[in-house]
């Protein structure tokens, strides 16, 4: 499978039964962009003008696409009106097929790259759903810390099988930077209603200043922070202009929660793409190949600037982000572990389908302010460390070490 479903590669029962929910013969369609899963994506209009959001997948082309389809719809069903979620009209099996069917949210992608305006919009409407979604009305999610918790222990398995060529700036530090992780998915835990896969192609806005997140199939219960902080893990910001960082930072202080909670978190996140970029290419999933191609140098965690360093015996191309090619059907150079995990699925029930040992690929890339923001934490721990041992030593010894002496 190489690309979406579609309308056209439906049955004709399948085709009757929906042109019933909507009144009338479907007369044109509209394929979505964005994401990896094989399910179609399509908005169907009728002669009588109705639109409704269709998502259809046989097991065969997807077996976890077809599961997480199964999970959107459950959580659909109980998400409060509220929520900036578009209504579920029906969930049903055809055959071989699941079909979700939902109204159709307004609005179009964010801008490519993000602009500041759409930024504090999204986290605003993150904020008015957590804040209206507390305690979590939707019984018997998964939290956010037991779902992506494993993802974001990836340190914990490259300390386990380190590639031959890791990062020495991983590598130096790896202990604490594991030790950062599983303090970032303690933080994630909470009773808030999360989206769990906030990123880009999961978003519309319109012009008046409304908010739709779309693709619930994550659905969980966590911090109030979660989804902002997943959020801004995966938005570009190469030049800083959009001063991810600071959004973090500010997101923390509106919560009353150190700073050091989401560099925990991002340490978290970080984890998962270092690990990931080690998954081998899996032919069914060209998109994943193509956007990690493309993403691995403007934002990569493992290298300070673009073009730095070989990932798995692989050395980074120089390819400006504006050269990324990812296809029609892909939209936005950003992923989450949610998405990766995703796209990887291909059926298996484990949450790593790839096999350990020689693996190489590559993953999406979480944004640069990620992987600067948990070198920065370092660094100052660093540096507070040997302050500390040098302000123990007798006057008569003064340490001699100078602040960025050593690699960093």
């Amino acid at each position: 499978m190489t690309h979406r479903l579609t309308w056209t590669d439906f049955p004709d029962p399948l085709r009757a039964r929906l042109e019933e929910l909507l009144g009338g013969a479907v007369v044109s369609t509209q394929s979505c962009r964005g994401g990896f899963s094989s399910s179609s994506a399509e908005i169907l209009r009728s002669q009588a003008g109705r639109r409704l959001f269709v998502k259809a997948v046989r097991e065969r082309d997807n077996p976890g696409s077809m599961a997480l389809n199964r999970s959107e719809a459950a959580a659909l069903a109980t998400i409060p009106a509220s929520a900036p979620v578009p209504p579920l009209v029906a969930a049903f099996d055809h055959e071989d097929w699941f079909v979700l069917v939902t109204e159709v949210a307004p609005g179009v992608l964010p801008a490519e790259p993000w602009t500041a305006t759409q930024l504090n919009r999204v986290l605003a409407a993150l904020d008015e759903l957590q804040a209206a979604a507390t305690p979590c009305p939707v019984p018997g999610l998964r939290s956010v810390a037991e779902s992506l918790g494993p993802d974001m222990l990836g340190f914990d398995r490259v300390a386990e099988d380190p590639p031959t060529d890791l990062d020495p700036w991983i590598a130096e530090r790896l202990d604490e930077l594991r030790e950062a992780a599983r303090r970032g998915i303690g933080a994630l835990d909470g009773d808030t209603l999360c989206h769990a896969d906030v990123r880009a192609d999961n978003i519309l806005l319109t012009t008046e200043g409304e908010v739709s997140l779309v693709d619930w199939a994550w659905a969980s219960r966590g911090s109030r922070i979660a989804d902002a902080l997943q959020l801004l893990a995966s938005v570009p910001d190469p030049d800083g202009t959009l001063r991810v960082n600071d959004r973090v930072d500010a997101v923390l202080d509106r919560h009353g929660l150190p700073r050091q909670v989401g560099t925990d978190v991002l340490t978290g996140i970080l984890a998962f793409f270092v690990d990931a970029a080690r998954w081998p290419h899996d032919p069914s999933l060209p998109l994943l190949g193509s956007i990690g191609a493309g993403s691995a140098t403007p934002w990569s965690p493992w290298s300070e600037s673009a073009g730095e360093g070989p990932v798995c015996g692989r050395t980074i191309p120089d390819t400006p982000e504006s050269a990324v090619s990812v296809g029609e059907e892909l939209r936005c150079p950003s992923s989450s572990p949610s998405s990766a995990r995703q796209a990887r699925s291909g059926g298996q029930s484990s949450r790593w389908p790839a096999p350990r040992g020689s693996r190489c690929g590559r993953s999406p890339a979480p944004a640069a302010s990620t992987s600067s923001r948990v070198r920065a934490s370092t660094r100052r721990s660093a540096a507070s460390s040997s302050s500390s041992t040098a302000s123990s030593r007798p006057p008569s010894r003064p340490s001699r070490r100078r602040s960025g002496s050593t690699r960093r």
